[in-house]
């Protein structure tokens, strides 16, 4: 019980940092990533409410804050850069999860509104000549990397607009793994 309180107090932290540094950030014209940075350590380090965090938990908040701010991504920034991660699916702001080795983990972030990630679905697919809106309300599309974004609209969608990106495994599995791993049979990789 006390540690789903104190995520839940840890996530609200997030989204009211994020609109309290945005809300600093908007002061100074031409803010760069550094500053930004900084502006975060030093506005969270002024929190006497969340002194109950680790210097590890303090950092991943200061990470978090400055990624819903500057990255294309947002939020998500962290772990669509972990190559361990083959899968990011957000099915509305509140419900974010995503797939690594194997395993459907619940991230502990969410999206301070549905607009908020309705932006981030417009940006990735601005990036591919794209655009996702009442009238084009689903979005299919492959970004330079290799990953397969969908995106459904929120007039569509049950809780809000959805965002899936399947990335690639960098490395190809041979037929030796493929074998080991009971994919296929060796009398199938002979043929």
């Amino acid at each position: 019980m006390l540690k789903n309180w104190k995520r839940n107090r840890y996530e609200a932290s997030v989204l009211a940092l994020a609109a309290e540094v945005r809300e600093l950030c908007s002061l100074a014209d031409g803010i760069s990533d550094t500053a930004v940075e900084k502006l975060c350590k030093e506005h969270i380090g002024k929190k006497p409410e969340l002194s109950f965090l680790s210097g590890a938990e303090r950092e991943k908040l200061i990470r978090l804050v400055f990624c819903s701010l500057r990255r294309e991504l947002e939020i998500l920034h962290d772990i669509a850069s972990d190559s361990a991660v083959s899968e990011i699916m957000v099915n509305g702001k509140d419900h974010i999860f995503y797939e690594k080795n194997g395993k459907i983990l619940r991230a502990g972030l969410r999206f301070e509104s549905a607009e908020q990630l309705e932006a981030v679905i417009q940006r990735l697919a601005a990036k591919v000549g794209r655009e996702m809106n009442d009238l084009n309300p689903i979005v299919d599309a492959r970004l330079s990397d290799g990953s397969r974004v969908n995106a459904v609209h929120s007039n569509i969608a049950i809780g809000g607009p959805i965002l899936t990106i399947r990335k690639f495994n960098q490395t190809r599995l041979g037929m030796d793994e493929l074998i080991r791993q009971g994919d296929i049979s060796e009398e199938a990789a002979a043929f």
